[in-house]
């Protein structure tokens, strides 16, 4: 599969808290860049819909806010996903975590400030630290 992203992403496991028409909910950012993330929560949203949301950095780093939209859903449990699909190629460029029922997410309004601070904890994370 070819890869679409316009900016590398780095595994990451980082606590998320955004807001919903019922509230606010929790979930675990994996594949993050500098453009987006994939949302690991049991709280679906619809494709197209914008959302806010604090991502706790670790380490005491401070938090990154945002405005995003949903681009993708997964809403497949992994355990009912055909062993067929593990044997085969289909999940060669899938992360682990992105079997996890959750969201694909794109950041659609970030500060300037809050941009830098996720690129400069991107650089640390690709620097192995």
């Amino acid at each position: 599969m070819k890869e679409c992203r316009k900016s590398p992403r780095c595994i990451s496991n980082l606590r998320a808290t955004f807001v919903t028409e019922k509230g606010v909910a929790c979930g675990y950012v994996c594949n993050l860049s500098s453009g987006g993330f994939y949302l690991v929560t049991e709280t679906l949203l619809e494709i197209g819909r914008h959302f806010l949301i604090e991502i706790d950095l670790p380490q005491k780093k401070g938090w990154i806010k945002g405005r995003c939209v949903v681009t993708w859903t997964n809403d497949i449990e992994p355990k009912n996903i055909p062993e067929w699909v593990y044997k085969s190629k289909m999940l060669e460029d899938v992360s682990p975590q992105q079997l996890f029922k959750g969201i694909g997410v794109k950041f659609a309004e970030i500060s300037q400030e809050q941009q830098n601070h996720l690129n400069k904890y991107l650089h640390t994370l690709e620097e192995g630290g």
